[in-house]
């Protein structure tokens, strides 16, 4: 499918090339007409600046060459296709009217109504009423995934504080061995501290540039949209999960230190 038009849409971008030079008044065949492409679908056909693409319209070859690749934001519904033409090209040939009524002061149905009486051959689709739905099933996915998303992050907090402790008691002997030799309780607890906050931070670092970045891929090349990165929720993460796993060890350590040292080593 075709269309004209000598400007873009705002909800249009060049990405590369440059605008059309203006109107055309060639024959369709020399000088070719001024082509611009869509960027996605320019990706997927292996289109790029400066092709040839001969399109047949009802019998009559058209020559274009491709000019410029453009961006479409498809959600604000304005008519466009793929491929956009200079305009004069194809004014003459046979053609539909796509048009968009935006939102203002009247009654849906009562426009369709008068359109429908006035061309009896017209199709309308309330887009609308078609979102609106769309919306609503959206948002009760997001609100399932929002509450699976809290139940995966309270099952993370018990899995870090289960490997962590599980890593405090592998570690008895250490600490049996280090109190035989005369370093201080205080001394050992502080070093365990150190240690496991310190693998905390550098794994809590990690989780969630891995996350920015996926949720910034998936909006970025899937939905095509900008994201902004939830910052309350980032920093509560960044400080819930060190403050986790140093409360833990805290508590880990005061246990295990008030062991007998003969039991650390597995005797009775």
């Amino acid at each position: 499918n075709l269309t004209f038009r000598s400007t873009l849409y705002e909800s249009e971008t060049l990405v590369a090339g440059q605008a059309f030079s203006g109107d055309y008044n060639g024959d369709l065949i020399d000088p070719p007409v001024e082509l611009s492409v869509e960027e996605r679908y320019a990706e997927r056909r292996g289109i790029r600046l400066g092709d040839r693409l001969t399109f047949d319209v009802l019998g009559l070859e058209v020559a274009a060459r491709v000019v410029n690749i453009r961006t479409v934001k498809w959600t604000d519904f304005l008519p466009n296709f793929f491929f956009l033409l200079q305009n004069g090209a194809l004014n003459d040939a046979p053609k539909s009217y796509l048009a968009t009524l935006p939102p203002g002061a009247y009654e849906t149905d009562d426009v369709i109504l008068q359109l429908a009486e006035r061309f009896p051959n017209i199709t309308v689709i309330d887009v609308k009423y078609v979102i609106d739905h769309v919306l609503a099933m959206i948002l009760s996915v997001a609100d399932i995934l929002k509450r699976l998303g809290l139940i995966s992050v309270l099952v993370g907090f018990i899995l870090v504080a289960i490997v962590v402790w599980q890593q405090m008691a592998l570690r008895q002997a250490d600490m049996s061995r280090l109190k035989i030799v005369g370093v201080k309780l205080r001394q050992i607890r502080h070093a365990f501290l150190l240690e496991f906050s310190g693998i905390a931070l550098v794994a809590t670092t990690v989780g969630l540039l891995l996350a920015i970045g996926g949720a910034w891929s998936i909006n970025r090349y899937i939905f095509d949209e900008t994201w902004t990165p939830f910052i309350t929720l980032l920093a509560a993460t960044a400080f819930a999960v060190p403050l986790t796993v140093v409360a833990i060890v805290a508590i880990g350590s005061r246990s295990l230190a008030s062991k007998r040292d003969i039991s650390l080593f597995g005797e009775e």
